[in-house]
């Protein structure tokens, strides 16, 4: 959806109508990253409760919870929610049209579902893929979050997937920075 919008932006020129204003282009970008991140967090965070609720009413049998580290589930999506809000600046520039987004953004994010365990345990796959894997941002996602809920660790958990992230994050930040162009 992100990278929709940003598509559209440019599209019916609301970028050019920004780069206008008394506002750097740095600082229209840095308010695009800011609410791209936002947005996932918010989104992730909305999901994570309804699973928790779902869990706790026991919905159609699911017994689940986060367990009793679920403080640093929470923490570590900010780092994934940088991740994911500037993946998505890169792909929104890279773009140029409302249908390239709608379809490729979501082919970009299946492949990343796949390829970083996130369908299924990366240990079934051959070695190969699993080395290939951890060149996405989604496997060290799931490293995290396994370690957190599956092996119920803590800090120790996510420490290595959030620095992984944020240096994700900061390339993708800087590839978006590339390609979303923002001009008068």
């Amino acid at each position: 959806g992100g990278s929709e919008s940003l598509t559209r932006e440019k599209h019916q020129g609301t970028l050019a109508r920004l780069a206008a204003t008394t506002f750097s282009p740095l600082e229209i970008l840095a308010g695009k990253l800011l609410y791209l991140c936002l947005a996932g967090l918010v989104q992730a965070l909305v999901l994570m409760a309804a699973g928790q609720l779902i869990g706790t009413v026991h919905l159609f049998g699911i017994d689940f919870s986060w367990g009793p580290r679920f403080w640093a589930v929470i923490l570590f999506t900010l780092p994934y929610a940088f991740a994911v809000g500037s993946l998505t600046l890169f792909v929104g520039g890279l773009l140029r049209t409302t249908q390239q987004a709608e379809s490729l953004a979501w082919l970009v994010g299946m492949v990343m579902a796949a390829m970083g365990g996130c369908w299924w345990p990366l240990e079934i796959m051959p070695k190969a893929a699993q080395l290939i894997g951890s060149l996405f941002p989604t496997y060290w996602a799931m490293k995290a979050w396994h370690g957190v809920v599956t092996f119920g660790r803590g800090l120790d958990a996510i420490a290595l997937p959030s620095v992984v992230l944020i240096a994700f994050g900061l390339l993708f930040a800087w590839l978006g920075s590339r390609t979303m162009k923002v001009a008068t």
